[in-house]
């Protein structure tokens, strides 16, 4: 089945919702999403398969700097290469919109996700301690450099 990974329209609110009332104890409500959505110096993405979405993430970028603020799939579409080819995504985003530096935060438990980012060359730079609740945990901040620095 072939994978589509395009820019969310607010239309697509409603979807991302279902998928983070799975993956999240805590998820952003359907309007915060939209607003998301919406937001000029945001970029949200989402993983269609089949004309259902399967996967989303969501990034802010100020200035030469990008954040990606979440990254979810449905847990019955995981294993097949949709996490890689959203990360893709955002990173090719976040180089069109002339950022020099992406990151994230992730639970300190979190294995999957902890190698897909890594594998993408993602460096850890910091924890977070009891950044996550539900049950409380560290966040690891990990950062990737899309551009060397020069002086």
């Amino acid at each position: 089945m072939s994978i589509m990974i395009r820019k969310a329209l607010p239309e697509d609110a409603a979807a991302i919702y279902e998928i983070e009332n799975e993956i999240s104890r805590h998820p952003w409500t359907e309007d915060q999403i939209r607003e998301e959505i919406e937001f000029s110096q945001a970029y949200t993405c989402v993983a269609e398969t089949g004309g259902r979405i399967v996967g989303f993430a969501t990034m802010q970028n100020a200035a030469e700097f990008a954040h990606i603020n979440e990254l979810g799939v449905l847990s019955s579409q995981r294993r097949r290469g949709l996490g890689r080819r959203i990360m893709e995504d955002l990173i090719r985003e976040a180089e069109e919109r002339g950022c020099d530096t992406v990151s994230l935060e992730v639970r300190r438990s979190n294995d999957p996700a902890l190698a897909l980012y890594r594998s993408f060359g993602f460096r850890q730079e910091g924890v977070r301690r009891d950044f996550y609740r539900d049950p409380q945990e560290d966040a690891l901040v990990l950062v990737k450099k899309l551009k060397e620095e020069t002086d």
